[in-house]
């Protein structure tokens, strides 16, 4: 897995669990996939799979040990519905990633945009161990991949 354009979110190992919101906003019916792979970006399974249907929030506590996602790249795959009459509409995610109480970013990770097709929305982020983390660390956040 090439990794030209992930990037990487720094969480403590011996913390709490690290948790998974996403927002998802559009008018039109989508569907999403939330995948964990090892560090070379070998699948290793689907964390939630989920819709828009019954409301734009949902939130995941990764089911994998906080000790063992170093190097884990976690991945998402949105496909939004085609608008009716291809309209131009406007589409919105945002991808909130914590360990406990604290923010793992310092902003949430945003992608938004217009389509008048279905839209694919694909990203990952690299999770990378670092003990006694800091409101001001040097993080890097992926803002996404579109097709």
């Amino acid at each position: 897995m090439p990794n030209r354009e992930i990037r990487e979110v720094c969480f403590d190992p011996l913390s709490e669990p690290v948790c998974l919101s996403l927002n998802l906003e559009t008018d039109y019916p989508s569907t999403y996939q939330i995948t964990s792979h090892d560090c070379s970006g070998t699948f290793q399974g689907t964390l939630m799979i989920g819709n828009n249907i019954s409301g734009p929030t949902d939130i995941i506590t990764l089911p994998i040990n906080s000790s063992a996602l170093d190097q884990q790249h976690i991945g998402w795959h949105f496909t939004i519905a085609a608008p009716s009459e291809r309209k131009k509409v406007t589409y919105s995610i945002e991808i909130n990633l914590s360990q406990g109480h604290q923010l793992l970013t310092p902003e949430p990770i945003h992608i938004s945009g217009h389509h008048k097709i279905e839209k694919v929305v694909i990203g990952f982020i690299k999770l990378v161990a670092h003990q006694s983390l800091s409101s001001d660390n040097n993080q890097q956040f992926l803002a996404g991949n579109s097709v």
